[in-house]
């Protein structure tokens, strides 16, 4: 009679006498583990993108607008479908008056109704009436450190641009360049908020 052959695989995972395991098993373990955890953080990523897309306050064509117009500089530059609103936000060297009178200038070019201009800060000493104007020349006389908005609707989309000055006490901001902030969305501000 012929003996059958013996199948050795499971004596890897069979415990030593000294109770250690071998170490084919202690190996595939951490493989195994290491495996699932990385599907799981993909799938994690994928779907909470997804999530947090389909929550965002930030449209299909809000998202279009901001991303149409080449910003300041030339720059084109995309928004996260991740955020909760439909902005940029970049730094340059440029003053308020030459970021603020490059959009002024696309905007109207593209037939948006410039609502007006104010500053991100009203000045010690000033109301905040007078911090705000219909001509962008309105802000010029204001002190630099006051920054400026500029604000357009169209089509039941507002735009605003707004320009903070190099400040040197703002952790977010090197110290030589302006934070300029462009963003859009379905809510335009009644008419009433600026001056006539």
């Amino acid at each position: 009679m012929r003996s059958l052959p013996i199948d050795r695989t499971a004596e890897g995972c069979r415990p030593t006498p000294e109770g250690k395991v071998h170490g084919t098993m202690r190996a595939t373990i951490p493989i195994v583990l290491t495996a699932a955890g990385m599907v799981a953080l993909v799938g994690l990523l994928f779907g909470g993108s997804y999530v947090l897309s389909s929550l965002s306050d930030c449209s299909g064509k809000e998202r279009a607008i901001v991303e149409h117009y080449p910003h300041y500089g030339n720059r084109h530059i995309a928004t996260y479908p991740w955020t909760f609103s439909c902005s940029v936000r970049y730094t340059t060297k440029a003053s308020r008056k030459e970021v603020l009178v490059y959009y002024d200038d696309q905007l109207d070019r593209h037939a948006w109704e410039i609502m007006g201009y104010q500053t991100l800060y009203v000045p010690k000493g000033m109301s905040e009436g007078q911090a705000r104007g219909k001509r962008l020349s309105d802000l010029w006389e204001l002190p630099r450190s006051a920054g400026g908005t500029l604000v357009a609707r169209r089509d039941g989309y507002s735009y605003w641009v707004s320009y903070e000055p190099p400040n040197r006490e703002d952790p977010d901001i090197p110290n030589d360049k302006a934070l300029v902030m462009v963003s859009d969305n379905d809510h335009p501000p009644p008419a009433s908020s600026f001056m006539k």
